[in-house]
């Protein structure tokens, strides 16, 4: 633990805020209600909250905070530009150690796509394609008025017929928010899985056809998995593994996670707050807790075609604790020479992390 610092209060307190703003933007049980207001009898507490609600970019926060609270003239003024925010600075989990922060906007060089409202006149089908390149977020409308929040580096595409809807997504991340239809079963289909939901919530991660993770924020997700075709006919005999010999459905309900390696299946419960850890990044920012650092760089790089290469293999396993907005590459290197004693320099088109001498 040589690696992770107590915070500082003000540092603490701006955690706990983060983690206040989190469990507002998924919405409030009664007992967290009368929590938050115990929490916010510390005026320090209150200020540090709004302050950072002045960075957060979902609406529901200001309107159930306002709803909550009303508002002294003194915090009035706080609250005039939260709707004018270009993109959320914060938001964090409970993380024991060092916090890596400093907030500058998430901006897209690329405009987004203008939603699409309905189908054609007429037209029986509806086909699109959608992605984003490497650092890259936006956020679609699909013709049932479902929405798609498509991360770094996403293919997906989709297809809606008068009696289904289907969505394929060959690599990244999205955050699906399905419309209500019960006629049509909303499917995202990612390998050799296909996810099924009827209005819900949930979040689709694909490193690679065999590493896929699903998180479900609201209702239930069915996933049906299928013997790939490759295993199939790697197994001239018939005899490939039991995993693949037969369909499975499993059901998730949500608060869940499911993390599909090759061979495996894990099912994890979430916490509100680990739950926040994984939709982090619809605001732009990325959480790490005890993180090694080898993990940490193999995340940022999904965002950036910036490329890290260790000094020494010693710093692979060298822990970061954290929230890191996407894109801040320098607030990240003066935190990792600051806390962690890890300088960042340019050679030759890398970033070369190497250890700095300790006082």
């Amino acid at each position: 633990m040589g690696n992770v610092f107590p915070l500082r209060r003000g540092d603490r307190d701006k955690e706990q805020a983060g983690q206040w703003l989190a469990r507002i933007d998924r919405g409030l049980t009664v007992a967290e209600q009368a929590a938050l207001k115990q929490w916010l009898s510390d005026p320090q507490h209150r200020e540090t909250l709004f302050r950072l609600a002045e960075h957060w970019d979902s609406m529901s926060v200001v309107a159930e905070l306002a709803e909550l609270f009303p508002l002294r003239e003194s915090e009035r003024s706080i609250w005039t530009g939260v709707g004018r925010a270009a993109a959320a600075a914060t938001v964090v989990a409970a993380i024991a150690g060092l916090t890596l922060y400093k907030y500058s906007p998430l901006h897209s060089t690329h405009p987004v796509q203008p939603p699409i409202t309905a189908v054609a006149p007429g037209a029986s089908t509806f086909t699109a394609h959608y992605s984003t390149l490497i650092g890259e977020r936006r956020t679609i409308e699909l013709p049932d008025h479902s929405r798609v929040q498509l991360n770094t580096h996403t293919e997906l595409t989709v297809t809606f017929s008068q009696s289904a809807r289907s969505l394929t997504m060959s690599s990244g991340e999205a955050m699906f928010d399905v419309a209500k239809d019960p006629r049509r079963v909303f499917t995202v289909r990612v390998g050799g899985y296909e996810f099924k939901a009827v209005g819900t919530a949930f979040n689709i991660r694909a490193d690679s056809p065999t590493q896929v993770a699903l998180t479900v924020t609201e209702g239930r997700v069915r996933m049906h998995r299928d013997a790939p075709v490759d295993a199939r006919n790697s197994f001239k005999d018939g005899s490939a593994p039991t995993i693949f010999e037969e369909a499975a459905d499993l059901e998730v309900a949500e608060n869940k996670s499911v993390a599909i390696a090759e061979h495996s299946e894990q099912i994890n419960v979430l916490t509100p707050d680990q739950l926040a850890e994984a939709t982090s990044w619809q605001h732009g920012v990325i959480v790490f807790k005890a993180t090694p650092l080898e993990q940490v760089l193999n995340e940022l790089a999904r965002y950036s075609t910036k490329r890290f290469v260790m000094a020494t293999p010693e710093l692979a396993s060298i822990p970061v604790s954290g929230y890191f907005q996407v894109g801040d590459f320098e607030s990240l290197s003066a935190a990792l020479q600051e806390n962690v004693g890890i300088k960042v320099t340019k050679e030759n088109g890398y970033l070369l992390l190497s250890s700095t001498p300790r006082n």
